[in-house]
């Protein structure tokens, strides 16, 4: 299923709400994925990135090409680079997983990806974005 991955495997691993958000959590998840399978596969939870595009341009919410769109709690989406590409955004990307953020840099080049705590955002980047998707 969809939801087999990421913050729902958190939620039916029964971690509580708060070691989903921790650091350790998800930098200790994509170290063991990248050391049992060598790489870390695209994850979505709750809708992979085809229908969550199709919901955004079915509703009107898909920002105009060239928009500037932050992608919070990225991880390893596939989003990142589809609103990039396809839909031609310019993507900014971020996650607390240093780990994810690296990987992710390599997979995905057309995307702006940072290493970044959503609840602390860089004060630079107020009011920088057309839009925000939270990913969590």
């Amino acid at each position: 299923s969809a939801c087999a991955v990421g913050a729902c495997c958190c939620m039916a691993l029964g971690a509580s709400k708060p070691a989903c958000t921790d650091l350790s959590y998800w930098e200790q998840y994509y170290a063991r994925s990248l050391a049992r399978r060598g790489e870390l596969r695209s994850e979505d939870c709750y809708c992979d990135h085809q229908a969550l595009v199709s919901f955004l341009k079915e509703h009107c919410l898909l920002p105009p090409q060239g928009a500037r769109v932050l992608i919070v709690g990225a991880g390893t989406s596939s989003l990142p680079a589809e609103l990039a590409g396809p839909c031609g955004l310019k993507v900014t990307a971020i996650d607390i997983s240093s780990t994810a953020v690296e990987w992710m840099r390599e997979q995905q080049p057309e995307v702006e990806w940072h290493v970044a705590d959503a609840s602390a955002m860089q004060q630079e980047w107020a009011k920088s974005f057309d839009a925000v998707i939270d990913k969590e």
